[in-house]
C-alpha cells in the first residue's frame, strides 16, 4: 500500500507540476520580462540579460534564505497565475457554451437565435431566387456585352440559348 501511495503522490505532483505550475511560471517570466522592459522599449530585448545579471548580483548579496523565500513567492505566483488562467478558462468557456444561463432565459435565447437564422436564411433564398436555374447562357455578362461574350456552346446554339433566356436574344 505505501508504494501505491508513492507512486500516486509522484503522479500527482508531476501532473500538479505540468498541469499548472509550467504555465503559471511561463506566465510570471513574461509578465516580468514586460514590467522590466516596459513600454518604451519593448523591442530592447538585449537589456534582459543584463537585467538577469543585476538581479543575480543582488541575489548573492543576501542570505541563502532571502533567496528561498523569494523562489517560494515566484512559486506561489506561477501557481496563482495558473489557478487564475484555469480558472478564467472554464469561466469563458461555460459563458461562450451558454451553460451558466437559467433554463427559461437559455430557452429565449435560443429561439431568438433561431428566428434571426431563419430570418437570414429567407432573405437570403428571396434575394437569390431570381438568380436560381440561370445558366453560363444567363450570367450577368451574357446580358450587357451581348451575343459576342457568351460562352462558345451559347453562340453555336441560338435556340439553346433563346428558350434559356430569349429577352438576351433579343437584344
Amino acid at each position: 500500500m505505501a508504494s501505491f501511495l508513492t507512486e500516486l503522490g509522484k503522479r500527482f505532483a508531476e501532473k500538479w507540476f505540468a498541469l499548472l505550475v509550467l504555465p503559471g511560471l511561463v506566465f510570471v517570466v513574461v509578465a516580468s520580462g514586460a514590467v522590466v522592459l516596459g513600454q518604451r522599449r519593448w523591442a530592447d530585448v538585449g537589456r534582459i540579460p543584463a537585467d538577469v545579471h543585476r538581479i543575480h548580483a543582488a541575489a548573492g548579496q543576501h542570505d541563502a534564505t532571502t533567496v528561498v523565500l523569494l523562489s517560494c513567492v515566484v512559486l506561489s505566483g506561477s501557481v496563482a497565475a495558473g489557478l487564475l488562467a484555469r480558472g478564467l478558462g472554464h469561466a469563458v468557456a461555460r459563458l461562450w457554451l451558454g451553460e451558466w444561463w437559467p433554463a427559461p432565459l437559455a430557452r429565449r435565447l435560443i429561439a431568438r437565435r433561431r428566428r434571426r437564422w431563419s430570418n437570414a436564411q429567407r432573405r437570403y433564398e428571396q434575394r437569390s431566387a431570381p438568380l436560381r436555374g440561370r445558366t453560363a447562357c444567363q450570367g450577368p455578362a451574357a446580358g450587357r456585352s451581348g451575343a459576342r461574350n457568351r460562352p462558345a456552346e451559347c453562340r453555336s446554339k441560338p435556340d439553346l440559348a433563346r428558350a434559356a433566356c430569349p429577352a438576351d436574344m433579343d437584344r
